[in-house]
C-alpha cells in the first residue's frame, strides 16, 4: 500500500445553508490541576528535583462543546489508527455526508472549504483511484477508477546467489503499495536454516511516510518443502532489474541469500503481491459549536492562575492535546516568593533581558562563581525547565535552556507555605470553571529519635526508633528511607503505623532492631519526604552532619593512671568559656585516666581513696585543651600536695562508662583498682637580693630557696649583656647563696636566673628569676628659668629646680630609679652680678617642695634688690649625688607701658594700678614727675562724662575725673607720642576677680588682661545676648565697629595667632591698652 496525495477536482466553498441554526447554549467546560503524569492533585510543593515535579501543575481543560470532531456514520468501521476500510478497487462509487457543520478553519485561510478537510488514501491491488472531495451538498465522494484493463505490467527475475539454482517468478509490477508473500522451496537443500533478504523502498500504511533502503529478513529450513512468508513492511517501486540481484540500499526490491553455519541450499525463491485489493480513507477535520464561535478558538484556550502570594496571577494559554480532542493544556510552575524576588533582583543587577537571553544565562548567574550565586535557585531553574511546555500541551516541546528567560518567568507562580491556588477558566459562556490546590512547602518532622545522638549502648543489637510527621500533605511508607552505617534498611524492617488517614495528620513510628553489631562506633540516618517533595533528614548537610551517631560498648572502664600536680580550669579564651576546660600545673590537683570515657554523673569524690587525704570535689569534663569527647579524664581536687607527693590513688566505688558499664572496684590495694601517681610537681625556687639598687663595686648577695630536694645545687646566673654564672653553696636545708660585684659600665639591669630539677622518676625542672639595678651616674639638676634671671621685689620669688635620675643611657635595661632627694640648698648674696659673695644662708632641704620628687620649688620672699645664686644638692636613690646653682637678680617693680598717638587716644588700663590717682597714673613712675605732653582726659561713667584738664601753669589736674582705673576707657589727649607708665599692683590671692558695672545704653569700658590681646567674643561672653554693639577707635585710622552678630568693619582688629584652635586667625579681638565703647541693652555686669 502507498499514500496518495488527494486530488481536488472542485474546491468549492462549503453552502453556507448547512450550517446549522439556533442550536442550544453551550454546555460549561471544566478544568482540572493535574500532576505531570495526569494525575488529580490537590497540594503542590516549590520543590524542584530530577526525580520529581512536586513544583509542576498541569492545568486542564476539558470544553467538548467548542471543539466537536467530525462524526462518521454509524456503519463505517474505523480502525485503531484513525484509518477506515471504505470500499475495494473494484469500481464502485463510496460516498457519505459530513455529520457536523460547518467545518472549521485549519489552514488559516480565513474560509471553510473542501481544503480544511484532511484525507489520506492508501490503495493497493491493481486498480488505480481517482479520488475528489466535492462540497456539493455536503458530501465527500471517494471515486474507484475503471476495471483492470490494459495496464502494462511485466515479469522479474529473482536471481540467486551462484551455485543455488534459480527459478523465475512472476512478479507483478506494483501500483501502489503492498505486502509481499515469499515462497521458499528448499526441499533440494541439506539441514540448516537459509535467510532470504527481501530488500527496497517501504512506506507506513499509518502515517504515509516512505522509507528508502529497508530490509525484511525471511528465514527459510534447508531441506524441508516449499514455505509461506508473509511481509510485515509494504514495499513499493519495483524498477526492471531481471537476472540481477540489486545492491543494498538501492530502491529496487533485491533478494539474496545467506546459509547460515552447516547449511546448503538448492531450490526456488518466488516473491508475489499478497495485498487483497482494499481502498483505506482517511478523513479529519474540525467543527465548531455554532454557539461559541464569536470568542473562541478551536485550538487555543485562555487560563489564570493564581495564589495567595500573588492574587493577581498570571494568564496562560491551553493548546488543545490533539485534532479535535476538546481538551487543552498548559503547565505552571510554582517557586517561593522570595526566590523569585532573587530572580528578579539577579536579572537586574546582572543587566539581563528576559525578552532575548537565555535561561541558560540565568543558571550561570545563579552558579558558583556567578554574579548571583544561588545554587539553590539554580537547581530550582534547571529541574522545573525540562516539565514546563512552550506550546502547552503534554505532547509539546518543552521548554529548554537555550530558551529566552520570559519562557520560564510567563509560567512561574510565586506562592508561600498554605496558599490556595486557584486556576480558572471561562468559556463562552457567562459562567466558569475553576481548581483549587493548596501548596506546602514544610518539611516534614522527625521527633523521638533514639538513640539519640552521641548515644552510647551496651546493647548490641539496639532498636532504633523515631517518629515522622507531616500536618500538610501527608507522608507515604514507600517515602521512609533509613540507613544503618551507610547501608539502606528496607521499609519492611522498619514497620510504621500509620496514626491517621489522609484527611488529618500522617504520622508513621519507624522503629527496628538492628542485626548485631561489633563494639565500635555506628550511625543511623533517617529522610522522609512528603507527598509534594518536601524533605528533611536528621540533620541538615546531606552529609556525615545528617547521621545519629551512636556507639555500642559492652567493656568496662578501667583506672589507667594517675598523675600529681595536674588539674583544669575554665579556658576563658574560647568562645565557649563556660564548658571548655585547659590543662593547668598545680599541686591541689591528682589526674586520673581512664580506658574510655566516663558518664560524668557516675562519677563523685567519694568513689576514690587518697592517701594524703580525701578528695575535695572531682572534675570530669567533655572539652579540654581545645580538645573535645576527654571524659576518659578525672580530675580529683585536693589539699595542696608537697611538691615531691606520688599519693596512692584507690577506686574504691565502682564509675560508669557512656553505655553504663561499671568499673571493677576493690578496697584492697591492687594493680586494677590502685594507681601510684607520678610526680608531675615542680620544685618552687624563691631568688632574693641583698639590695635591688647598687652602684659600682657594690657586692650584691643571692639566695635561692626551693620547696623540696633537689638534684643538686641550683644552677644561677645574671644575663647582662653575656650570662655569668654565680656559684652557690648549700648555707641550711633546701638553701644556697652567691654573691656578685657590680662592676663599672652601662648595665642597668640584671637578670638572675636559678633552675634546679627535683628527684622524681622523671625529674621536673623549677625555674626563678629575679633582678636587680645598677646605677653610677648622678642626676642632673637644672633650673627653669634663663640664666638671665630677674625677679620683681614686690613679688614672691619662686624658684624651679628639676632634679632627675631617669636621663641615662643604659646597653641593658634602663634606669627604674628616677626619683632624687634634695641633700642640701643655700641662698648666696653677690656684691654684684657674677660676683663675690657677701653672705650665705642655708636653705632646709623641707623649704624645697615637689610632688614627685623630680620637681622641687622655692619660693624666697622680702628679698633686697640685688644680686644672688641658689645652690642645690641632690642624690638618687643609689646614693650618686650632683649640685647645680642658679644665678639671678632682683630689682625694682616694673612699669606698665600704654602707648600713644598724638591727638586723642581711647585707652584702658590692663591691670589695677597700685595708686589710681590721676596724678600718680599720668606721672613718671621712677621719678613721680607728671606727665605735661597730655593736656585733657574724659571719660563715660555710670552714663555720665567726666573730664580732667591739666594746668600747665600750676602743674595740677581739674575737673571732675580724679581716678584712672581698671574696666574703664578713657580720651586721653596727647601732645607727643611718649607713653603712659603706671605700676600696676602686685598679686594678691584675696584680691576680687575683675567685675565691672554697665549701664542701659553705651559704656567705655577697657581690656582687664595680662594677655596683649583676648577674643572679643570671650571677652564680652559675660554679657551674654545684652551687647549689640563694640566700637574702638584709633587716631590714625578713626573707629572700627563689631556687632554681636559676628560682622564687622574691615578695620576692626582680629587676631595675630589662632587664638580658639578654629584654624584661622579672622576671629576680632580686644587689646589690652585699648578702650571700647559697648552698647548694653539693659543693666549688666562684665566679668572679664
Amino acid at each position: 500500500m502507498r499514500r496518495k496525495g488527494v486530488g481536488i477536482v472542485a474546491a468549492l466553498l462549503l453552502v453556507l445553508a448547512l450550517i446549522p441554526m439556533g442550536v442550544a447554549s453551550a454546555a460549561q467546560g471544566t478544568i482540572k490541576l493535574l500532576d505531570t503524569a495526569g494525575d488529580d492533585k490537590s497540594k503542590y510543593s516549590a520543590v524542584a528535583s530530577d526525580s520529581a515535579t512536586h513544583n509542576i501543575a498541569v492545568i486542564q481543560v476539558t470544553d467538548s462543546d467548542l471543539d466537536v470532531p467530525s462524526d462518521i456514520p454509524a456503519t463505517v468501521d474505523i480502525s485503531s489508527t484513525n484509518y477506515e476500510i471504505v470500499g475495494r478497487a473494484d469500481g464502485s462509487t463510496t460516498s457519505w455526508t459530513l455529520g457536523n457543520t460547518p467545518v472549521a478553519d485549519q489552514t488559516g485561510d480565513n474560509k471553510t472549504n473542501t481544503s480544511d478537510i484532511d484525507l489520506r488514501v492508501l490503495q493497493s491491488g491493481d486498480t488505480p483511484l481517482v479520488v475528489s472531495l466535492n462540497a456539493t451538498s455536503g458530501a465527500v465522494q471517494v471515486f474507484a477508477a475503471p476495471a483492470e484493463g490494459a495496464t502494462s505490467r511485466f515479469s522479474q527475475a529473482v536471481s540467486e546467489s551462484t551455485g543455488y539454482a534459480t527459478t523465475a517468478a512472476a512478479v507483478t509490477q506494483l501500483t501502489g503499495a503492498t505486502q509481499l508473500k515469499v515462497t521458499v522451496d528448499a526441499s533440494a537443500g541439506t539441514a540448516g536454516v537459509v535467510d532470504v533478504h527481501v530488500g527496497g523502498t517501504t512506506i507506513n500504511p499509518t502515517t504515509g511516510v516512505s522509507a528508502a533502503s529497508q530490509v525484511e529478513t525471511f528465514s527459510a529450513t534447508a531441506g524441508a518443502a516449499a514455505s509461506a512468508v508473509y511481509s510485515t513492511a509494504y514495499f513499493t517501486a519495483l524498477t526492471d532489474t531481471v537476472g540481477a540481484a540489486a545492491a543494498a540500499g538501492s530502491t529496487a526490491i533485491y533478494v539474496d541469500f545467506t546459509s547460515n553455519a552447516g547449511a546448503t541450499y538448492a531450490g526456488a525463491v518466488t516473491v508475489t503481491i499478497a495485498e487483497t485489493n482494499t481502498v483505506v480513507v482517511n478523513y479529519q477535520f474540525e467543527d465548531y459549536n455554532n454557539t461559541d464561535t464569536v470568542t473562541s478558538s478551536a485550538t487555543t484556550k485562555t487560563l489564570t492562575v493564581n495564589s495567595g502570594t500573588n492574587p493577581t496571577g498570571i494568564s496562560l494559554t491551553g493548546v488543545e492535546t490533539g485534532t479535535g480532542t476538546g481538551i487543552f493544556e498548559e503547565r505552571v510552575a510554582f517557586i517561593p516568593v522570595a526566590d523569585l524576588n532573587s530572580i528578579t533582583q539577579c536579572v537586574s543587577s546582572q543587566s539581563l533581558t528576559t525578552a532575548s537571553d537565555t535561561i541558560s544565562t540565568l543558571i550561570t548567574a545563579f552558579a558558583t562563581g556567578g554574579g548571583c550565586v544561588d545554587t539553590d535557585i539554580e537547581d530550582w531553574i534547571r529541574d522545573s525547565v525540562t516539565d514546563l511546555r512552550k506550546a502547552g500541551a503534554a505532547g509539546a516541546t518543552a521548554v529548554a535552556t537555550t530558551d529566552a528567560i520570559d519562557e520560564l518567568l510567563n509560567r512561574t507562580l510565586s506562592v508561600s507555605h498554605g496558599d490556595i491556588v486557584t486556576a480558572t477558566y471561562a468559556d463562552a459562556s457567562a459562567s466558569s470553571a475553576s481548581d483549587d490546590a493548596t501548596m506546602d512547602m514544610v518539611a516534614p518532622v522527625i521527633s523521638g529519635i533514639s538513640p539519640v545522638d552521641d548515644a552510647f549502648t551496651d546493647d548490641t543489637t539496639p532498636r532504633l526508633t523515631a517518629n515522622v510527621t507531616d500536618a500538610d500533605a501527608g507522608i507515604n511508607a514507600s517515602d521512609i528511607a533509613v540507613l544503618v552505617d551507610g547501608s539502606a534498611v528496607p521499609n519492611a524492617t522498619h514497620a510504621g503505623t500509620l496514626q491517621k488517614d489522609d484527611a488529618g495528620l500522617n504520622s508513621f513510628d519507624v522503629e527496628f532492631t538492628t542485626a548485631a553489631l561489633s563494639e565500635a562506633a555506628h550511625y543511623w540516618e533517617l529522610t522522609v519526604t512528603d507527598k509534594v517533595g518536601n524533605s528533611t533528614t536528621t540533620g541538615a548537610s546531606g552529609t556525615a552532619a545528617d547521621r545519629i551517631n551512636f556507639t555500642v560498648d559492652d567493656t568496662k572502664p578501667t583506672f589507667v593512671s594517675a598523675t600529681a600536680g595536674i588539674g583544669i580550669v575554665l579556658d576563658t579564651s574560647t568562645t565557649d568559656s563556660t564548658t571548655d576546660y585547659k590543662e593547668t600545673a598545680s599541686a591541689e590537683w591528682i589526674k586520673l585516666v581512664f580506658s574510655e570515657a566516663l558518664d560524668s554523673s557516675s562519677v563523685a569524690a567519694s568513689d576514690f581513696s587518697i592517701d594524703t587525704g580525701d578528695a575535695t570535689s572531682v572534675l570530669n569534663v567533655t572539652t579540654i585543651n581545645g580538645v573535645d569527647d576527654e571524659e576518659n579524664h578525672v580530675y580529683v581536687n585536693v589539699a595542696a600536695l608537697s611538691a615531691d607527693a606520688t599519693p596512692k590513688v584507690k577506686l574504691v566505688s565502682a564509675v560508669k562508662d557512656k553505655a553504663g558499664n561499671a568499673s571493677s572496684t576493690d578496697t584492697s590495694a591492687t594493680t586494677t583498682t590502685q594507681k601510684t601517681a607520678s610526680d608531675t610537681i615542680k620544685p618552687t625556687l624563691g631568688v632574693s637580693t641583698s639590695a635591688s639598687l647598687g652602684k659600682e663595686k657594690d657586692v650584691i648577695t643571692i639566695t635561692v630557696t626551693s620547696d623540696e630536694a633537689l638534684a643538686g645545687s641550683p644552677v644561677v646566673t645574671i644575663n647582662t649583656a653575656t650570662v655569668t654564672t654565680v656559684g652557690v653553696t648549700s648555707t641550711g636545708t633546701n638553701t644556697w647563696s652567691g654573691s656578685y660585684t657590680i662592676a663599672d659600665g652601662d648595665i642597668a639591669k640584671y637578670t638572675i636566673t636559678a633552675a634546679g630539677n627535683d628527684k622524681a622518676a622523671t625529674p621536673n625542672a623549677g625555674t626563678k628569676t629575679a633582678t636587680f639595678e645598677a646605677d653610677d651616674v648622678a642626676p642632673t639638676i637644672t633650673f627653669n628659668d634663663s640664666a638671665d634671671v630677674k625677679l620683681e621685689s614686690d613679688d614672691v620669688q619662686y624658684l624651679a629646680v628639676n632634679a632627675n635620675d631617669g636621663a641615662e643611657t643604659y646597653s641593658v635595661g634602663t634606669d627604674g630609679h628616677t626619683t632624687t632627694t634634695i641633700t642640701a640648698a643655700s641662698l648666696e648674696t653677690l656684691d654684684e652680678k657674677d660676683g663675690t659673695a657677701t653672705d650665705t644662708a642655708t636653705i632646709a632641704v623641707a623649704d624645697l617642695q615637689t610632688s614627685n620628687d623630680k620637681d622641687y620649688v622655692y619660693g624666697a620672699s622680702g628679698l633686697a634688690v640685688g644680686f644672688y645664686e641658689l645652690s642645690v644638692t641632690a642624690a638618687d636613690d643609689a646614693g650618686n649625688s650632683s649640685t647645680g646653682t642658679l644665678p639671678f637678680e632682683v630689682i625694682e617693680r616694673q612699669p606698665t607701658t600704654i602707648a600713644l598717638n598724638l591727638g586723642w587716644n581711647l585707652i584702658s588700663l590692663p591691670a589695677a594700678p597700685t595708686d589710681a590717682s590721676i596724678e600718680t597714673v599720668l606721672a613718671d613712675p621712677s621719678t613721680g614727675t607728671g606727665m605735661t605732653t597730655i593736656s585733657q582726659v574724659y571719660s563715660l561713667q555710670g552714663g555720665v562724662w567726666h573730664v580732667a584738664t591739666y594746668d600747665a601753669d600750676t602743674g595740677a589736674w581739674d575737673g571732675t575725673l580724679t581716678q584712672i582705673s581698671d574696666g574703664n576707657a578713657y580720651w586721653v589727649k596727647s601732645e607727643s607720642f611718649d607713653p603712659i607708665k603706671y605700676v600696676s599692683a602686685s598679686f594678691d590671692p584675696v584680691a576680687s576677680q575683675p567685675q565691672y558695672k554697665l549701664h542701659a545704653g553705651w559704656n567705655a569700658i577697657g581690656v582687664t588682661s595680662a594677655e596683649s590681646e583676648v577674643s572679643a567674643a570671650s571677652y564680652l561672653a559675660s554679657l551674654g545676648s545684652e551687647w549689640s554693639t563694640l566700637r574702638s577707635y584709633d587716631s590714625q585710622g578713626g573707629a572700627e565697629t563689631l556687632y554681636s552678630t559676628g560682622v564687622a568693619s574691615n578695620g576692626f582688629a582680629t587676631e595675630t595667632t589662632d587664638l580658639n584652635g578654629d584654624g584661622d586667625t579672622t576671629d576680632a579681638v580686644v587689646k589690652a591698652g585699648n578702650g571700647y565703647f559697648v552698647f548694653v541693652k539693659s543693666d549688666v555686669d562684665l566679668a572679664p
